[in-house]
């Protein structure tokens, strides 16, 4: 089993530990009935060796959660839908080789995506009802490999997309409200 998606499914404790035999299990994405799931429980999903792609969906992590998980290293995709997360746990993201990382309805702000935009492997990202302004926005769109880039309920006026290089790889932008 490389993947596993759990939608609409009541999630649990039991299931998670028992998920961790699946030692090749690559990406994990914990949708709708998975709010059993306490941060606890999710922080065991970092034994599993191969894990790369992780979306903790409905479950509210908090930034220790983060932080424990990006000791790893390995995280490439993430999704991130808490309102316990802050700048702190998203800085801790900034040590893995990120290529996707969504960052929705959650207390961000500009510090927390200066710390994102250490990750110089991201391709792709959203940031949806966070705290996030010009200034985290002109931290962001100065990387390197970015190419899409989501902003939807943020506080910007559109003064950091001057920060946009010549070598800037963004092609799509989204803005929403």
């Amino acid at each position: 089993v490389q993947r596993v998606e759990f939608d609409g499914t009541e999630t649990d404790e039991a299931l998670i530990v028992s998920l961790l035999s699946c030692r090749n299990v690559e990406g994990i994405e914990l949708g709708y009935g998975s709010e059993a799931i306490t941060d606890g429980d999710v922080r065991m999903l970092g034994e599993l060796r191969a894990l790369k792609d992780l979306d903790f969906g409905s479950v509210e992590i908090t930034d220790a959660t983060l932080i424990a998980l990006s000791r790893r290293r390995l995280l490439e995709k993430v999704s991130i839908h808490s309102y316990e997360v802050n700048d702190a746990g998203i800085s801790a993201l900034a040590t893995c080789p990120l290529t996707e990382l969504d960052v929705l309805a959650i207390s961000v702000a500009d510090d927390g995506m200066a710390a994102v935009s250490k990750c110089t492997t991201l391709e792709r990202i959203s940031v949806f009802g966070t705290e996030m302004t010009d200034r985290g926005l002109a931290s962001i769109v100065r990387l390197p490999k970015l190419h899409s880039l989501w902003l939807d309920d943020v506080k910007i006026d559109g003064s950091g997309f001057a920060f946009v290089g010549e070598e800037s790889q963004l092609s799509n932008v989204t803005l929403s409200d």
